[in-house]
């Protein structure tokens, strides 16, 4: 959807530290993060990011760099605002009944900036930030990968101390500091976790048009002289991608999607982690591949594999974000990730046969996953249909059904005699 590619591009103009392009990159200084006090209110623990060297001693390229950010931010908003269905006003309609379906809290994203150097505007991105807000032996850790010795966390303070001014003063050897611009991104609050927000209320109102455009389509063809059973817009779109051909371009178009995200910040950052054992020696040059998997240390000090979408991780890796992690959509091990963060995935489909060509011999021994996967449903209390699909007749159906699926996929079975007839008697023993 353009709507949800905007967004993507929204968010990755602005903090994708892999693109030397991005406003991120242009401007602020990687080598120093700085980890801030846990959030009380929303018990986050975030990290803080202050100008690069050039525009630290230039204000004047300061200023520049924020009305760069506030032109950015302004233009996505506009252009986001206005999306005829998405937008602030957005709306669809059917039948001549019109459906409100905008997202609102792309509003909430904002930039603007003082022309002074001397005051600041505190918006989305620039935060009043004081030394005391700073968790200083945490920053020496991360930067340094090691504990710091003793010392050198005040060290670490005195030194650096003066990149958090929230007034106009002095430092130690009485060199003027004007007030400095520190950043975060991440948080709730904050930029990253509007656009999560956004891309929350995005999937809802897409859910909200495919479900109209379903019903529409149902009273179209529903009925005793159509087919003889609702159709979805999901289903049509099953039918197109069943064949072996339209399969493979989406498994590789999947591949190729992971692998432009293979310097994606996110993805290094939950594998390059410090209870890997196998991680590169040199998180700046090494990408992270598709179908990432690490070994994590647990409470007894034994090691374990891991996949960022698992229940423990998903919330630090945020793996069950498609648009982070493609290959999701081809590990069975996200499946879980899905359940357990209570996404926005409405249905799972289950392969019985190996995709290629109709008319196989049902695997019985995908009825076991499916079983797991209902009682998964069931137990997070989730509204998530199961669909099979491969090799589903008269004995087979029942068998899925009772397994947990609640939608059957079959071809040759029904247009094997009566269209009509087959579809009713594969209900009826279903």
């Amino acid at each position: 959807d353009t709507y949800f590619k905007l967004l993507n591009d929204y968010r990755e103009i602005i903090t994708d530290q892999s693109s030397s392009s991005s406003w991120f990159s242009m401007n602020v200084d990687p080598s120093k993060p700085y980890v801030l006090n846990i959030e009380p209110d929303t018990q986050e623990t975030l990290i803080a990011w202050i100008f690069n060297e050039n525009k630290r001693k230039n204000k004047q390229e300061a200023l520049n760099g924020l009305a760069e950010l506030e032109k950015i931010v302004n233009n996505y908003t506009n252009t986001l605002g206005t999306n005829k269905t998405y937008g602030l006003n957005g709306s669809f309609v059917i039948e001549n009944n019109r459906f409100s379906s905008g997202v609102k809290s792309i509003t909430k994203i904002d930039a603007k900036i003082s022309p002074v150097v001397s005051a600041i505007t505190y918006n989305t991105f620039v935060k009043q930030i004081t030394p005391d807000n700073i968790n200083w032996e945490a920053t020496f850790e991360m930067r340094n990968k090691r504990k710091p010795l003793s010392g050198e966390t005040e060290s670490l303070r005195q030194k650096e101390s003066e990149f958090f001014s929230t007034v106009f003063s002095e430092n130690y050897l009485n060199v003027p500091i004007f007030p400095t611009y520190n950043f975060v991104f991440e948080g709730k609050k904050n930029f990253l976790g509007i656009i999560d927000q956004c891309f929350k209320e995005f999937a809802e109102q897409r859910l909200l048009v495919t479900n109209e455009l379903n019903n529409f389509l149902a009273k179209k063809i529903e009925g005793p002289t159509g087919l003889g059973f609702k159709p979805t817009i999901r289903n049509v779109m099953g039918i197109i991608f069943a064949s072996i051909e339209a399969f493979y371009r989406l498994m590789d178009q999947v591949h190729s999607d992971a692998w432009d995200k293979r310097n994606n910040p996110i993805r290094k950052r939950a594998i390059f982690t410090e209870d890997n054992p196998d991680k590169p020696n040199s998180t700046d040059t090494q990408p992270v591949y598709p179908w990432p998997l690490y070994l994590k240390k647990d409470k007894d000090g034994k090691y374990e594999v891991m996949y960022p979408g698992e229940y423990s991780e998903v919330f630090l890796t945020r793996g069950s974000d498609f648009s982070i992690w493609p290959e999701i959509e081809f590990v069975e091990e996200y499946i879980k990730a899905f359940a357990d963060a209570g996404s926005d995935i409405d249905l799972i489909l289950i392969m019985s046969v190996n995709p290629g060509f109709a008319g196989q011999s049902f695997m019985s021994e995908v009825l076991p996953k499916v079983s797991e996967l209902r009682k998964m449903i069931n137990d997070k209390k989730l509204k998530i249909d199961i669909e099979i699909d491969g090799g589903i007749n008269f004995e087979t159906a029942p068998l899925a059904v009772k397994a947990g699926a609640n939608i059957l996929v079959s071809g040759t079975t029904i247009f094997s005699g009566s269209l009509k007839d087959n579809i009713q008697k594969l209900r009826n023993c279903a």
